[in-house]
């Protein structure tokens, strides 16, 4: 059975920025990261299907029509929204309609054709998703571990995406967040035990290609310190603080 969870491992994405610190700047790394991180929930659905010419651009609604009936879900629901099925926090995409025609509040699951297995569980309130669950289980369908997401607004208004998993310990512990304030998005990632390990902020202007224009990448120790620290330009490293 295929995994429809990715196995991220934090520590292991730190060891592999510090590397690449000469002659291939961490930074370069960072975007393609987070990147990979958002894109997570719709390569683990569209991963089984077969090899086969897909376009250059395509509407989400497109994906989601050439995804095989590989899944199922308890609960049919629709979006109201003009960019169609997905980000429903978004206040430009509307909310999920329930069967009776009325936003949606309850829980829907998503669960493997193959399996019977729920592979993916939302918590709707009032239309709009407000927790994100994704199992993750063995070759032989036991359970490992979960990696849930909460999407939110600040009290400013500003999108904020919080990241945990239970994978390491008996609870859920913060792995990773991101905040999204106009051009400037900001990306934590934490220590099991909720101490900051890395912090990048820059600026993104999603019409060019490159996620990186001018920013701040900041590494901390577990007691807090700043390990490491370096300013980009340009997508070029100009200045090494610490």
């Amino acid at each position: 059975m295929k995994q429809f969870t990715s196995k991220i491992d934090f520590k292991f994405t730190s060891k592999r920025l510090k590397m690449m610190n000469s002659n291939l700047s961490i930074w370069r790394a960072f975007p393609k990261i987070v990147f990979t991180i958002s894109l997570l929930t719709l390569l683990g659905l569209i991963s089984c299907t077969e090899t086969e010419e897909w376009p250059d651009r395509m509407t989400w609604q497109e994906v989601h029509d050439k995804v095989p009936p590989k899944t199922y879900v308890d609960v049919e629901l629709k979006s109201d929204g003009v960019t169609g099925l997905y980000h429903p926090l978004d206040e430009h995409t509307g909310k999920f309609i329930g069967p009776n025609g009325e936003p949606y509040t309850g829980e829907r699951n998503t669960y493997s054709v193959d399996t019977d297995l729920v592979i993916y569980k939302e918590t709707i309130v009032d239309g709009k998703v407000t927790r994100r669950e994704f199992p993750s289980y063995d070759s032989t369908g036991m359970y490992q571990y979960k990696s849930v997401s909460i999407p939110s607004l600040d009290e400013d208004g500003n999108k904020v995406t919080t990241y945990y998993s239970d994978r390491l310990t008996d609870s859920l512990t913060l792995n990773f967040e991101t905040i999204k304030e106009s051009e400037l998005q900001t990306h934590n990632f934490y220590y099991p035990d909720g101490q900051i390990q890395i912090s990048a902020s820059y600026l993104w202007n999603p019409t060019e290609k490159d996620l990186l224009k001018h920013g701040l990448m900041s590494e901390y120790d577990e007691e807090g310190n700043i390990i490491l620290q370096e300013r980009y330009e340009n997508g070029e490293l100009v200045e090494k603080i610490k």
